[in-house]
């Protein structure tokens, strides 16, 4: 996710952004989503000095807008209510549709370079709305290996491996080919507002 923050700022907000420092993390999920993210939203201040805490969870099988009022209306409430001199009151939900996977087919063309593989998305069994795929996981899992059994030179030693992919697509996809994508332009907004609540001068949305 940096580097699409990174672009955002650079895209949307006016002026100079005189530092931004981006630190990945995982919630404590043990006590409840609300009361692991109020947790998180605390180290996030205390630690870091965060001025937002953006909150990766699946939309699985429900839409955007029910996963966003199932997990975040609670949260949005409670971590508004909190000292903002130890906590980290600022959100953005970030919510695939489904997951995650479907925001790295968001390029597919990207997809097949990393594979190494000539073969086209219908081959593949990658082609439609990523967004409509019942398990976009496994659609990339199933791609990498018909790219491999495909291949003409077999490279074990460079196999690449879904785990691979989460960080050299997440590095490379363009927020054009993302934009294909609903639940990302939701995600977008979403940020956009969060520049506006921690002060940024935003234009161009």
């Amino acid at each position: 996710m940096e580097p699409i923050f990174q672009e955002m700022a650079l895209r949307y907000v006016e002026g100079d952004v005189d530092c931004t420092v981006f630190v990945q993390g995982r919630y404590d999920k043990s006590e409840g989503f609300t009361e692991g993210i109020v947790k998180a939203s605390k180290e996030a201040m205390s630690i870091f000095g965060a001025s937002t805490l953006a909150v990766h969870t699946d939309a699985d099988k429900m839409t955007y807008d029910e996963r966003r009022n199932t997990n975040f209306t609670d949260v949005l409430e409670k971590v508004r209510e909190l000292d903002k001199a130890e906590y980290c009151t600022v959100i953005t939900p970030v919510i695939p549709v489904r997951m995650i996977e479907a925001w790295m087919l968001a390029d597919r063309d990207l997809l097949r370079k990393e594979l190494g593989t000539t073969m086209t998305n219908a081959q593949l069994d990658i082609d439609g709305n990523p967004e409509d795929f019942a398990d976009p996981k496994s659609k990339i899992e199933e791609a990498i290996r018909k790219a491999e059994e495909n291949a003409t030179h077999k490279k074990p030693a460079n196999r690449v491996t879904i785990a691979d992919l989460y960080q050299i697509i997440g590095k490379s996809v363009s927020i054009e080919k993302l934009e294909q994508m609903d639940s990302f332009r939701r995600f977008e907004g979403e940020i956009l507002f969060t520049f506006r609540e921690i002060g940024l001068r935003v234009h161009g949305f």
